[in-house]
């Protein structure tokens, strides 16, 4: 089946190239009702974001959406922190660069370049590791950062102008487009391998 080696060598191209793009894209909201407080994009978990700017952020978005409740925003914000001292909820500086996340971008990367690779032994199984590699990643930080997002979610009863609304956190179209890629690309090579070691069983055989 020739179609399924042409197959094998165009499909990782777009698929990790996709992953590296939708990298720049939001991988998780904080929303308040209906209103976005703040939009984490994947490359933001690779860099991290500072305290200042992540405060900032929901300070803007508060006002534009309460009016003038920029202050009282801010304290919303540092109380939060303050409380998540308690247990730690990975926000009390800001984002901090996501080692899972990292990894992830990185094997995308090392997957498209090795794509590039005509002649290389065993390349489907590279691909397999790749992509299972990155949906495990992708799966420890969803689990890890569970913990992380909790804060945001008690913080609609603590100031007066939110008591009536929920915080709540949702993950982006990104991450769950990543994920989708990985297992699709996972599904295809692993049935491709299987293929190349069990050919007998795919062609008839000559009478």
């Amino acid at each position: 089946m020739n179609f399924l080696k042409i197959i094998s060598d165009i499909l990782p191209i777009p698929s990790y190239g996709s992953i590296v793009i939708a990298l720049f894209f939001p991988f998780f909201l904080i929303k308040c009702g209906d209103s976005t407080l703040v939009s984490v994009k994947g490359i933001d978990l690779i860099t991290g974001i500072e305290r200042d700017e992540m405060s900032s952020k929901m300070t803007k978005e508060l006002e534009n959406t309460f009016g003038g409740l920029g202050g009282e925003s801010k304290d919303l914000y540092s109380k939060t922190n303050q409380d998540s001292t308690k247990e730690d909820t990975g926000f009390k500086d800001g984002i901090s660069m996501n080692p899972f996340i990292i990894a992830m971008a990185v094997l995308s990367l090392l997957g498209l370049i090795l794509s590039f690779i005509r002649k290389i032994p065993y390349k489907p199984y590279y691909h397999i590791a790749f992509s299972l590699l990155g949906l495990l990643s992708l799966l420890l930080f969803y689990t890890t950062f569970q913990n992380a997002l909790g804060g945001f979610e008690e913080m609609g009863s603590s100031a007066s102008f939110l008591k009536d609304l929920s915080i709540r956190v949702e993950y982006g179209f990104s991450f769950y487009f990543c994920c989708v890629v990985f297992i699709l690309l996972l599904l295809y090579f692993a049935f491709y391998t299987y293929y190349l070691n069990n050919q007998s069983l795919f062609v008839p055989k000559k009478e």
